[in-house]
């Protein structure tokens, strides 16, 4: 498994809002009291987490908590993706 970041669309990073922070968590509570959630919503939520801390990590490449959770949140999504891929394969 990689622990490259994600592929960005543009070389500056936007900053992170409390909206999308807001937003993402309210996707994982609604993830975790629906059990029965599609792989592919699944996947796609684990995409969005892992690129939003990714830009949280820029913003303090020092913290070492946030270099720390984007490296998990980049893990979790590759699991997702090995994952689809395994059932699509």
């Amino acid at each position: 498994m990689t622990t490259e970041p994600l592929p960005r669309l543009n070389a500056q990073p936007s900053r992170v809002a409390l909206n999308e922070i807001s937003a993402i968590l309210q996707e994982a509570a609604d993830l975790s009291a629906y059990q029965g959630a599609s792989l592919t919503r699944r996947l796609a939520f684990h995409k969005r987490k892992a690129e939003l801390f990714e830009r949280l990590a820029v913003d303090e490449p020092d913290n070492a908590e946030r270099q720390a959770a984007a490296q998990r949140a980049r893990q979790q999504h590759e699991h997702y993706v090995a994952m689809a891929e395994r059932v699509s394969g």
